[in-house]
């Protein structure tokens, strides 16, 4: 599954890395990309990850806020036809 995460607070490489580093804690996540100018996290997971434990952690390890919307798609489809946005 694919998970798109805006993140605003994000603004150097420092921030990209500390994301991504705790990310990379996570067995279920497979791939985390931190695009600092558009201030989304993207990963691929396993359905079974945490994703209120993840948001928390990254938000109690700075100044970090998350967007209200997440965007979830299966990792077959391609673009974002039928995925699944939560506000």
């Amino acid at each position: 599954m694919r998970t798109i995460l805006k993140i605003k607070g994000t603004h150097c490489s420092s921030c990209k890395i500390l994301i991504e580093d705790i990310c990379s804690d996570y067995n279920e996540i497979n791939i985390s990309n931190m695009d600092l100018k558009s201030e989304e996290l993207t990963i691929e997971h396993d359905n079974n990850l945490n994703l209120s434990k993840l948001k928390e952690e990254i938000k109690s390890s700075g100044n970090y806020k998350f967007i209200n919307f997440t965007i979830q798609c299966s990792r077959l489809q391609v673009g974002f036809r039928n995925c699944a946005v939560q506000k």
